[in-house]
């Protein structure tokens, strides 16, 4: 603890001593002092940034100053600067563009203090109603050329939308995948260059926060403009009107000048064979402050397979179970005229019907002989979701709030069977299931801040949250019969569970204004968090009375059912947690870089009460936690990041009360009271290159991942009955690093060719324990992995015509410790291609893709195959493109396999689900759009 305070005196100090060094400097030239002011000029209507030209001028209309407006294409960022006096002073400041009536802003500077900017109140421009812009029929327009589907522009990724070939119907989804260096995850989860996009924009402001499939596969790809990836300012600190904490990584999707205000609408219906069907409606209004947007969607269709494309999903990843989805959501985001006041509201309703089927083979490795196992299963559930968020600003009053309400109501029911054995069968159990849970969890988040004439500021920061679980109840009958000795065991279990918990932090922050941007930060806060937990565990079997056997009964009174209760393994639990924080530290954000060194210290303090039938205790537990944390990040061509933190995980106070859980007789779980805290040091850094003449982009990257008392698992295999005793422990030496690089250009000089690679190795150090038979297990198993991926593409593009190759490869090898350890080489590979091209005359699209997918170096054969995979798409559109009709086509050889094989250095499985891979399907889509009239312009 004190040499980090030695060092965070020594910075401070060598800071101050910069600061006064500075000041004698000036104060010995006699230099005049000066302030920086700064302002944004928009689009009133699609608040879209314009390279105004500022004029400065004193409150008799004298220039002082003159500048253009800079638009880095960041968003809704544009900027503009001017150095004056550092004194009290008024000023007018005149904004002018091309097509637009000219804007004027008052402005004056106050009282001063140390601050070194401030900043001037938004110009929001009109246009000029017969600018060129209104009139005439925008299908006039014919722009030759070729469009460049990929620009950098400072920091800034800018997607050409009309650089890409897209059957018409298609959404942003399909645009997205198409991007050089984006890809789409099954979740939605985007990635840009293998960093994960923190949120995605819709003209620069959240739609449908953390649900970006909602926009992915609802907004029509013909609305968009382009789509542009960059830093963006979190809503903190856009209220506080400077950075104050890290920006966020944004995906922003721009929509085209005619559809920023008006009506869009689309719908869709399709039916194909093997009984899928589909239909969604979409609507979107948008105005000068307001935006407003619906959407249903219910299919039976469950993937994201789209003919053309890369092939990024392979067999492993197709789609599990059937499902059938019902959606339906609105959202309504809507400000003032001076942005000073703005709302955000947004609410989905979703039913899921899921049909999931399973039977796996798996075999677990262990130095005495491996053990294998057997299994069967069938799940039925029916799940609904109600989500409602809402977040308020009031620039005014700098304040932020945010609200987050889920809940959640589901049932399930399930039959299994499953088998165990190693030289002979051990055991056979057969299961039946049933369970109904519901859930409720409320957030709420307040944030102000306040800027004192100083330059200082200070902020508060609340955070509330309620969580209640309940019911959790679940039924299981099953019985396991032991050949070896002609027994067997009849479990009929009824489990009723209650969770509830509540907390709340408040922090309090003051930042001191150092020159050249830099600030001290410093936070204490206090949280509370307590909850409860009900945990009870009924043996309906030890009634006496036969009618317990069957499944899913209940005694009629609550005495009958106590006398059931399983009290070895039940238990009652209330836990009071409060966490006493403070952290001092020093940061750096401007237009050129980031800087960030945090040096949290918190105390934490907890105390239990634990009923169970062998323990009735109040149980205490603190310790002190220090998590330092180092963030480094510079943005334009030439862009550095470095990331360094280290965090401490303790383990959960229930699981270190001394009892043991036998309730599932072939799974047999001990607490280990010794466990200590897990410690986890994690690193990463990137260096990006790019090259906006032509339109390239390199980066070099990695990521350390150090973990020192790490959890690992003891477990004991009772060759008599198959059953497993495991219990968590802490182990050592388990690390990871990788190294990763990409680079991506185009090939000839009008960009219709552009190649695009990327790759990474992976180290990994494995320690666990090994599997024991019959005896405590203390034997290490020390396992190294090593994983080498790497893509590459060529993309062509030409007027309605786009083609790529594609190619991809995973190596894996594996080595271990242990003496019967099968060394692991295996290597995953992909080729092929896709084309897409419109047919002239009849406006008919083709989209087709066909890939091989190979796998190598198994030791199972029949793990190693060789899946080709054919899928194709016809698209026309009719009524002048208002109905579009789609015969889209999957697995056309009828080569892909609902059975999917997963090997690691703790075994090998082989598991079938029920899916359908191979179906078509046919559907037509209406959109309607309408825009405003001169007049509302």
């Amino acid at each position: 603890m004190r040499k980090p305070i030695i060092i965070i005196v020594c910075i401070l100090a060598a800071i101050a001593m910069q600061a006064q060094t500075a000041s004698d400097t000036k104060e010995t030239k006699k230099k005049e002092k000066t302030v920086n002011i700064s302002g944004s000029v928009y689009d009133s209507f699609t608040r879209g940034k314009l390279a105004a030209f500022i004029t400065l001028m004193r409150p008799d209309s004298t220039v002082v100053d003159t500048v253009t407006c800079y638009v880095s294409d960041r968003g809704q960022w544009s900027w503009y600067s001017f150095k004056v006096p550092r004194k009290e002073a008024k000023y007018i400041v005149k904004a002018s563009y091309e097509g637009y009536h000219d804007c004027y802003v008052d402005f004056e500077i106050g009282k001063i203090g140390r601050k070194s900017y401030f900043e001037i109140p938004q110009h929001q421009m009109k246009i000029h109603r017969n600018n060129g812009m209104d009139g005439g029929n925008l299908n006039e327009l014919v722009v030759k050329g070729t469009r460049v589907q990929i620009a950098y522009r400072g920091d800034t990724i800018v997607y050409d939308a009309a650089a890409f070939n897209l059957p018409d119907g298609s959404m942003l989804d399909g645009l997205i995948r198409q991007m050089p260096g984006a890809e789409i995850k099954d979740n939605g989860d985007i990635y840009v260059n293998g960093k994960k996009i923190d949120n995605l924009l819709l003209n620069g402001k959240d739609f449908f926060k953390g649900d970006n499939k909602v926009m992915l596969e609802n907004l029509p790809y013909f609305t968009v403009k382009n789509v542009q990836v960059y830093h963006k300012s979190t809503e903190k600190s856009e209220l506080a009107g400077r950075d104050i904490e890290e920006k966020e990584y944004v995906m922003d999707v721009k929509l085209k000048r005619e559809y920023a205000r008006g009506y869009i609408a689309n719908a869709e219906a399709g039916a194909g064979t093997e009984q899928r069907w589909m239909g969604r409606a979409f609507g979107l209004y948008y105005d000068d402050h307001t935006r407003m947007s619906a959407f249903a969607n219910i299919n039976n269709v469950n993937e994201d397979r789209k003919p053309g494309n890369d092939g990024e999903w392979k067999p492993a990843d197709m789609p599990r179970g059937l499902l059938k989805t019902r959606q339906v959501g609105i959202d309504l985001d809507t400000e003032d005229k001076e942005k000073t006041f703005n709302n955000r509201f947004s609410s989905t309703l979703t039913w899921r019907d899921a049909d999931n089927r399973t039977n796996t083979a798996s075999e677990n490795f262990a130095s005495d002989g491996s053990i294998y196992r057997g299994s069967s299963s069938k799940t039925l559930s029916d799940n609904f979701q109600f989500q409602i968020q809402n977040q308020l600003s009031l620039r005014k009053l700098h304040l932020h709030s945010f609200t987050w309400l889920n809940y959640t109501d589901g049932t399930s029911i399930s039959e299994s069977t499953d088998s165990t054995f190693a030289a002979t069968l051990t055991n056979r159990r057969y299961s039946l299931g049933s369970g109904r849970n519901r859930s409720i969890n409320i957030n709420q988040n307040i944030y102000w801040s306040k800027q004192f004439e100083s330059g200082d500021y200070i902020s508060a920061d609340f955070y509330g949250t309620y969580y209640s679980h309940n019911p959790a109840e679940n039924f299981r009958l099953s019985r396991t019969d032991y050949p070896a000795n002609g027994t067997h065991d009849l479990h009929n279990n009824y489990t009723d569970s209650h969770t509830s918990n509540y907390t709340y932090d408040i922090d309090f922050s003051y930042n001191f204004i150092l020159p050249d941007d830099w600030e001290i930060n410093s936070t204490v806060g206090y949280m509370q968090n307590q909850q409860s937990v009900t945990n009870g565990i009924y043996r309906l079997d030890m009634l006496d009375n036969e009618r317990y056997e069957n499944f899913g009964l209940l005694p009629s009174t609550r005495d009958s059912l106590d006398m059931a209760l399983d009290v070895d393994n039940s238990h009652i639990s209330t836990t009071m947690v409060r966490k006493y924080s403070g952290s001092i530290g020093l940061s750096k954000y401007n237009g050129k870089m980031s800087a960030t060194l945090r040096l949290p210290v918190s105390r934490l303090t907890e105390r239990m009460n634990y009923h169970h039938a062998t323990l009735d205790t109040t149980a205490h537990r603190a310790y002190t936690a220090f998590e330092p944390y180092i963030r480094f990040r510079t943005y334009g061509k030439t862009q550095f990041n470095f990331r360094y933190n280290f965090s401490v995980s303790r383990p959960d106070f229930a699981s270190l009360m001394p009892v043991s859980n036998n309730s599932d007789p072939l799974s047999i779980r001990i607490n280990n009271p010794g466990i200590k805290n897990r410690k986890i040091h994690k690193s990463e850094g990137t260096v990006t290159f790019k090259n906006d003449s032509i339109g390239s982009s390199v980066y070099v990257g990695y990521d350390f991942l150090l973990t020192h008392n790490a959890r690992g698992t003891r477990t004991t295999y009772n060759s008599a009955t198959g059953a497993y005793t495991r219990m968590t422990d802490n182990v050592n030496g388990n690390w990871s690093g990788t190294f990763k690089t990409g680079w991506q250009r185009p090939i000839d000089r009008l960009k219709r060719l552009r190649f695009d690679v990327s790759g990474s190795v992976k180290y990994e150090r494995s320690v666990d324990f090994d599997i024991a038979y019959d005896t405590d297990a203390d034997v290490l198993s020390k396992v190294t992995n090593i994983y080498t991926r790497l893509n590459a593409k060529m993309a062509y593009r030409h007027e309605k015509l786009s083609a790529a190759i594609v190619s991809k490869l995973v190596m894996r090898n594996s080595t271990s410790n242990r003496d019967n350890f099968e060394r692991i080489n295996t290597y995953d590979y992909q080729y092929g291609g896709n084309a897409q091209y419109t047919i002239p005359g009849i406006d008919l699209t083709i989209a087709t893709d066909i890939n091989m997918f190979c796998r190598r170096g198994y030791s199972s054969p029949s793990m190693n195959t060789d899946d080709l995979v054919w899928n194709a798409q016809l698209t026309r559109s009719f009524l002048k493109g208002r109905l579009t009709a789609k015969l889209q086509a999957f697995d056309l050889l009828h080569r892909l396999s609902a059975v999917r094989y997963n090997i690691n250095a703790q075994g090998r499985t082989e598991t079938w689900y029920n899916c359908i891979p191979r179906y078509v399907m046919l559907t037509a889509a209406y959109k309607f759009t309408k825009k405003p009239d001169k007049k509302g312009r």
